[in-house]
């Protein structure tokens, strides 16, 4: 009776890896020098950022910052007040 060959894994997903760099749609993720924002700093050139979740800016506006300090001080002082109870 024949045997089916034998099937390796890693042999298949290099193969596989190796086809997808060959044809050019391997990614590669690039180093950005600056903060996330509307836009980025990339190799050296000012880009727009459309990849970032945070696309209008507003992870580093103060308002929203200053209300995230917030929420958290009052989550933290709710636990502290559980405790003592």
């Amino acid at each position: 009776m024949n045997r089916p060959p034998e099937f390796h894994f890693n042999d298949f997903l290099q193969a596989e890896l190796d086809r997808i760099r060959a044809s050019g749609l391997w990614r590669r993720l690039r180093i950005v020098d600056s903060p996330q924002g509307p836009t980025i700093n990339l190799d050296g050139h000012e880009l727009i950022n459309f990849s970032s979740n945070d696309y209008l800016g507003l992870c580093n506006h103060p308002k929203i910052k200053e209300a995230a300090v917030q929420k958290q001080y009052e989550k933290l002082r709710l636990r502290c007040r559980c405790v003592q109870a």
